[in-house]
């Protein structure tokens, strides 16, 4: 099996930082360990906003771990790799995984009303929107959630190996 070389891993490590950086400031400042003005208020919406740092900072976490492993994006990190740095890279992508499905959960199937907006040249704004959101959002988590079962399925599979 040949290995996948990145022309420059660093390069790979340093967007990786920089979403676990994105990721982790808007986390902080949804629970307040930041302060910034006007943050959302605490409730169910402010947990979404944290898992969408999760989304930033899991992501994130990947691309760095796969410069560090000199891994080619989309292909398996090396054989060589320590189980524990497998574990992490398998950990982070799954953490991620399960934020973005709960952010386009809550989305399709959250309580209170949606604001989405969806307009037609010439025709101007649709009525009935936020049930076409909440059909798009939910087909999404669907999807999502499907992907995460395969994905554990696949990595419990390999892991066997």
């Amino acid at each position: 099996m040949k290995r996948d070389k990145l022309a420059n891993p660093w390069v790979f490590v340093a967007i990786g930082l920089a979403g676990i950086a994105i990721g982790t400031a808007i986390i902080l400042t949804q629970t307040s360990i930041l302060p910034v003005r006007q943050r959302l208020g605490v409730g169910s919406t402010s947990l979404i906003v944290v898992c969408a740092g999760i989304v930033f900072a899991g992501i994130g976490a990947v691309f760095a771990l796969t410069g560090f492993s000199q891994t080619g994006i989309g292909s398996r990190i090396h054989a060589a790799a320590p189980s524990f740095f497998k574990a992490l890279n398998f950990l982070a992508a799954l953490v991620a995984l399960i934020a973005l499905a709960s952010v386009a959960t809550y989305a399709a199937f959250g309580p209170g009303p949606r604001a989405f907006a969806f307009s037609i040249p010439v025709i101007g704004n649709v009525f009935g929107v936020e049930t076409l959101g909440r059909i798009f959002f939910g087909a999404a988590a669907l999807i999502v959630w499907g992907m995460i079962g395969v994905f554990v399925w696949m990595g419990v599979k390999s892991s066997k190996h």
